[in-house]
């Protein structure tokens, strides 16, 4: 007899909380600045502040 069921897939496994993954990699005062800033300027843009383009490059695909 042939296997024919689930040959291209992997059991998943739980994912951990957010606050667990915020305790195991604590956050850096540069990341934080950093992502503040990011988030600052996309809603410049956004609103219209900002004449810069915003794209955003979508699916993203992490492997």
């Amino acid at each position: 007899m042939y296997k024919t069921d689930e040959l291209r897939t992997q059991p998943i496994d739980r994912l951990i909380t957010p606050q667990a993954l915020v305790d195991e990699l604590p956050l850096s005062k540069e990341i934080i600045k950093n992502v503040t800033t990011s988030r600052k300027s996309i809603e410049s843009i956004l609103i219209g502040q900002d004449q810069r383009l915003l794209v955003i490059n979508w699916p993203l695909l992490c492997t």
